[in-house]
């Protein structure tokens, strides 16, 4: 492969250019024309590639001047909860098929922050369900089609669907449940169901039914039962002041 000799600088020629490394540093290009089927000289070439070691790091840079304090944020807005009275309930249904109280009544109310209570209006669903009280509609079946804008309900258990338990569901105006909300707030109903008479109890002992007067207690007399069948009772001086004691 060709040489040449440049500024005390041994070249390789090569018609392919190679990679530059640490040990071959410089990768130098010279020219040629050819002119009527002639080559001319090569002319002085020039760095085509040069190989660059890593350098040091760099120092560090100067601090930068410390940030102005950023604004206050904006105070946030207090939240608001909703409850519906009574929170639960339990209505019995009664032996005669009867319930009591046969009826009962909701109303509906918003807390913003430490504010007082205030009556809110909005949508009303009530869902039944034989197992437990329903969490959500999907658990229950809905009982009546509902209401919209009030601020209190009166559910009638006689003329509704039976179910065990009722959950009375309530949302603000601005979030109707039937859009899939959350719901705000919700009370339970329970169905008590009357138990059955108790067995009758054993038969008394005839041998000591009757009552017989046994004048003033006094701790230091000892007194025995009598049966049925004894006869004769102890009169004392003053009966005024006895009384029965069992």
């Amino acid at each position: 492969m060709p040489t040449k000799t440049c500024k005390g600088a041994t070249f390789t020629y090569t018609d392919n250019g190679v990679s530059v490394t640490e040990s071959i540093p410089y990768q130098v290009c010279w020219t040629r024309k050819k002119e009527n089927g002639k080559w001319g000289d090569w002319k002085d070439g020039f760095i085509w590639t040069k190989w660059g070691k890593d350098g040091q790091d760099g120092q560090d840079g100067d601090k930068g001047d410390q940030g102005d304090k950023g604004e206050p944020g904006t105070p946030g807005t207090d939240a608001t909860t909703y409850i519906i009275t009574p929170g639960a309930a339990t209505i019995r249904l009664t032996r005669t098929s009867s319930y009591e109280p046969s009826s009962m009544t909701f109303r509906a109310y918003k807390k913003t922050g430490t504010g007082n209570l205030s009556s809110v209006s909005g949508y009303w669903e009530i869902y039944g369900n034989n197992n437990h009280a329903p969490t959500t509609s999907s658990e229950g079946t809905e009982v009546g089609g509902g209401w919209s804008g009030t601020s209190s309900i009166t559910f009638n258990i006689s003329s509704s669907a039976k179910y065990n338990y009722y959950t009375v569901a309530f949302n603000p105006t601005q979030y109707p449940i039937y859009n899939g909300n959350p719901v705000a707030a919700s009370a339970t109903i329970t169905v008590v169901l009357d138990g059955a008479d108790g067995a009758d109890g054993s038969a008394a002992n005839t041998q000591y039914t009757d009552i017989r007067f046994r004048g003033v207690w006094n701790s230091s007399t000892r007194y025995y039962y009598a049966t049925a069948s004894s006869i004769g009772l102890t009169n004392y001086e003053n009966p005024s002041n006895a009384y029965v004691r069992d």
